[in-house]
Parts: structure tokens; sequence; C-alpha cells
């Protein structure tokens, strides 16, 4: 879609200046959005386009973005919206509001979902990287429908009965403290294949008790606003 904007502005000659656009859903609530290049500080869905008025009082009569349907990520169906138009300065500072526009968009029905194709995952124990004794992870996979959305590959460690193996580490700890190790991905196509994802840990991270401990890795595809795909669990044991 193509957004208009009609308007005037009032002593900013030579100041720059941004219209910056947001969809709220039903609910008031400003839409989320994973992609770079379409979304504020905020992680908000939003576009920007620059101006800078010649003079004192510039009028703009037709100031327009595009917005492409696909950063809209709604599931299917019919969705009462509206679009936000505000009026900030370069360092984001707000200006004004300009209005908001209420919108229906009718969102096709996808089996297209993001979702993740687990082949194979191994570990080579004993291996030592920076000086330190440790388990190299190897994860073969392939992810869908990921394309240019922030990714990254979680392998946290758990008690084979699915209790959590804490970590006092930040380095190797999730923000629930469970011990865990995060690969960061480029997904730049459709369907990327990624055949072999290396995690390190260190043996000193492992905080369980002395002797055998049945273990086992619990791997996740973490990507965008909070979204979750479960690749795998990989049993093992463990002896302190």
């Amino acid at each position: 879609m193509v957004i208009h904007t009609s308007f005037t502005v009032r002593k900013m000659q030579n100041v720059d200046g941004y219209l910056t656009i947001r969809i709220q859903d039903e609910n008031d609530e400003a839409l989320k959005s994973p992609t770079q290049g379409f979304r504020n500080k905020a992680g908000e869905l939003a576009i920007f386009r620059s101006f800078k008025p010649a003079f004192a009082d510039a009028v703009y009569q037709d100031l327009s973005v595009f917005l492409p349907y696909g950063e809209i990520k709604l599931p299917g169906g019919k969705h009462d919206l509206k679009i936000d138009a505000d009026l900030i300065y370069e360092n984001g500072d707000f200006i004004q509001h300009l209005t908001l526009h209420a919108f229906l968009l009718t969102q096709p029905e996808s089996s297209e979902a993001a979702n993740v194709q687990f082949n194979q995952l191994w570990i080579d124990n004993n291996f030592t990287r920076d000086g330190q004794l440790g388990m190299l992870i190897h994860v073969n996979l392939a992810l869908r429908q990921l394309k240019d959305i922030p990714s990254k590959l979680a392998v946290a460690v758990e008690f084979k009965n699915g209790d959590k193996v804490f970590a006092s580490n930040p380095e190797y700890r999730s923000t629930n403290g469970q011990l865990t190790v995060y690969r960061t991905l480029n997904n730049r196509f459709d369907n990327s294949l990624y055949t072999d994802l290396e995690v390190f840990i260190p043996y000193r991270e492992f905080s369980v008790g002395a002797g055998n401990q049945e273990l086992r890795l619990h791997a996740d595809i973490l990507y965008g606003d909070g979204g979750n795909l479960h690749v795998t669990y990989y049993d093992f044991n463990f002896t302190k």
C-alpha cells in the first residue's frame, strides 16, 4: 500500500524531520516488526520519510510512503487497523501527531508459516577452545519463511526429566538463568540451509552434582519478536 499525507509545517526552515507511520491493531496497540528497515527503536512496525522545509512555512501536498503487505505480520482474516501518522525530528524527538486513519485489511490465509527442518545434531567431546575444555555441538537444519528476520540458534542444557541446569556465568546463561549458548543466524533466503552450526560449552560451566548425570540438550530457533521453533532434544551423559 502507498500511504499519502498532506500537511503544513511552520518554523522548521532547513530543519531535518521525518514523517513516521505506524500501524495499530483493533486494541490500539502498535504492531511489532522483526524486519530491519521496517521498525523503530521500540521494535514497532514503522516506516519513515525524510523532509527538510526550504521555507519558514512549507506545504507538503502529497508526502507518501510505501508499506509492503508482507511486513504486516497478522494471521489470515479481516483486521480493523489504524494508520498512526506523526512528525518527528531527526533525533527521534516528537514534533506533532498528524492523524489516526482507520482501514480494513484482509490478510490472506497462508500455509507458509515459519518452520524448521531438523536433520542432525552431534557432539565432539573433549574439545578445546580458547584454552577451555568442553563440548562442541554441531547442528544441521534448514529454516523456511524466515528470510531477513533476526534469528538465533539457542542450545540449552537440562536434566533428562526437563529440569533446568543453571549457570552463574552470564556468557553462558539465558534470561531465566539456564545454561544456554546462542548462535546468531543470517537468513538470506526463503529456504536457508545450515549444514554445520557450531556452539561451544566449557565443561566447567556445568553446575551439576558429582558422578554420572543423565542430561539432554534442548535446541530451539528464536526469531523476531518472541517467535520460537523447537528443533530437537539430544540425550547425553555427563560425568563430573
